[in-house]
This record gives C-alpha cells, structure tokens and sequence, in this order.
C-alpha cells in the first residue's frame, strides 16, 4: 500500500514544523529578539516597548534610577544591566521597557486611563530618540484636569532632556 518514497508520522511533523518556522521567519528568532534589515537600513527597535508588569520592577526603577520631573509628569530612569530577566526569560539589551502611571486620588478611573494613553503616544513618538538599554516610569502627577497631548508631549521632552537621554 505505502511505497518506498512515504515518510513516517514522526518525520512528517518535524518536516512540517520546521517548514512552518521557516515560512513564518521564527526559524532564528528567539523571545524579545528583532528583525534586522537589510542593506545598512536602520534596523527598528520593537514596535511596541515591552510593558514593566510587576512592582519588584517599578520600585527598582524608583530606587536606582535617576529622576526629574516637570510640571505635570515625572520621569525615572534606570539603565539596565546586561542580565536583567523578566518572566524567566534574559531581556534583549536593545529593548525599551516602559511602566506608565497615574494618580489615583484626584482622578477617576476614565480620566486615568486617559492620562495613560496620552502619555504612551507621546513616548511613542519619542522612542526613536531614546537610548535602548533604560527602564522608563512616567508618573502623571497633580491635577484634577487632564492637560492637552501637546502639553503632556513637551513636559516629557523637557524632562528627559534633564536626564541627558535627549539631546538638547
């Protein structure tokens, strides 16, 4: 019934996941890693930076990173050391690792997911600039009102810029 030329279950899967890897492009590439382009293109850092999750994290970044703050947001930042790990797995150096935060007192929970959204978009568009390495937590800090984008974007331009990681 089956001739020379067939193959055996086991040998058709692992066939079949390596074909699947391979058309996929996850054939070299681990957790946390990125693509690199090709012909002296500027390869991108992550799309999206990877989210800081758990307090042991946040309160590292408040205890051992540096500080400034502005007139509606704080921002810490800690250069990461070469072995940090984060849910079992080694973080890629070339990451960006980013924790967002918002008072809880003055605002309801609408007005701080609003300040938190306001601030992711404005560090996306700063991403680019901003040393790979740093763990990054910006706090919104007073105010019963929610300022403009363009207000919260220039608070967290000035503020890294006092920290040296934007050049002037």
């Amino acid at each position: 019934m089956y001739g020379k030329d067939d193959i055996s279950a086991q040998e058709e899967a692992q066939n079949f996941g390596s074909w699947l890897q391979s058309k996929n492009g996850n054939s070299e590439r681990t957790q946390g890693s990125r693509k690199e382009k090709s012909e002296g293109q500027k390869a991108d850092r992550c799309l999206k930076p990877v989210a800081l999750r758990f307090n042991f994290e946040f309160s590292r970044v408040y205890r051992y990173g540096k500080f400034a703050s502005g007139k509606f947001l704080s921002v810490h930042a800690m250069k990461r050391h070469p072995g940090t790990r984060q849910s079992g797995n080694t973080v890629d150096p070339v990451l960006i690792r980013t924790g967002f935060c918002a008072n809880k007192r003055e605002l309801g929970a609408v007005g701080r997911n609003r300040v938190r959204r306001l601030m992711r978009e404005s560090f996306r568009e700063l991403q680019e600039d901003l040393p790979a390495g740093y763990d990054y937590v910006f706090t919104y800090r007073y105010g019963k009102e929610i300022p403009e984008f363009s207000v919260i974007r220039n608070d967290m331009v000035k503020c890294c810029r006092r920290l040296r990681l934007l050049p002037e």
